[in-house]
């Protein structure tokens, strides 16, 4: 047999301890400095893509409503879009 205890151990007066204000500093704007070029994407190794095109796929069969007989054509587009997106752009000469 398992007995459970309960225990309160919230203060046993009256008073409610007020929250303090936190001062909050403003951040400063997410800008890029004009002239730097965004790092480069990092490589996938082979379980991140697997992960990356399941979760794509999944989110394509979802819009449709998982209606069946369209897995391979979501796979296929989700690949495809997730080679795209971590696709390394070619350097200007």
């Amino acid at each position: 047999m398992v007995t459970t205890v309960l225990v309160d151990k919230r203060p046993q007066t009256e008073e409610v301890a007020k929250p303090r204000p936190q001062a909050v500093k403003p951040r400063p704007p997410k800008t890029k400095p004009s002239g730097q070029a965004a790092p480069p994407r990092q490589e996938l190794s082979d379980s991140e893509r697997y992960h990356q095109i399941r979760l794509c796929a999944y989110f394509r069969a979802e819009k449709r409503g998982f209606a069946p007989g369209h897995m391979w054509d979501d796979w296929l587009a989700a690949e495809l879009e997730v080679a795209a997106r971590y696709a390394q752009p070619e350097a200007k000469s």
